[in-house]
């Protein structure tokens, strides 16, 4: 595993336009949206941490800038992966059982733990309710949606019409 995830920043990743200036990036293992726009970038998590060269590559094909906001969706490491070193460009939010997850150190599988995050990718505002925040001319509605974990969210881009469900929404939930 961790060999083949070493190689995720090198990938070539794929981009499609989903509403608005709203993209869904593709590869790595996981999905990251990047509403790209005059100032700068929302990304709605930021998969693996190896992976992040890869992602700031298909953003920047897209036209984007800096990465100036972050929404991490929950705490697994393919949604949170990038949030300690996006921490020190960006303001990350998450819902605060997310924030005590990052607290802790994770268990990704059999034989694989991950350290407890540094304070870096701590959310700078934690979702205890219903917010909504504006970012490039839109609302963005990010809502507590526990299902999966303790610190789910969804994220919606009212005007492009996107939704973002992390994994609240699987076929198995």
């Amino acid at each position: 595993f961790l060999s083949v995830m070493g190689l995720a920043g090198k990938m070539k990743l794929t981009t499609r336009r989903l509403g608005g200036d709203v993209y869904l990036v593709v590869g790595a293992g996981s999905n990251v949206l990047a509403k790209v726009s005059t100032e700068g970038v929302l990304m709605v998590d930021t998969g693996y941490g190896s992976a992040l060269p890869s992602v700031r590559r298909a953003i920047e094909e897209l036209g984007g800038g800096p990465i100036r906001a972050v929404v991490i969706t929950h705490p697994h490491e393919d949604h949170m992966g990038s949030a300690a070193e996006l921490g020190g460009e960006a303001e990350l939010y998450a819902h605060a059982g997310t924030a005590a997850a990052m607290l802790e150190p994770y268990i990704f599988m059999d034989g694989l733990s991950i350290p407890r995050k540094p304070d870096s990718a701590l959310p700078d505002v934690p979702i205890e309710s219903d917010v909504s925040i504006e970012f490039g001319g839109e609302s963005i509605r990010i809502l507590p949606t526990v299902a999966h974990s303790s610190g789910d969210i969804s994220v919606y881009f009212t005007e492009s019409h996107v939704a973002h469900l992390g994994d609240a929404f699987l076929p198995s939930n």
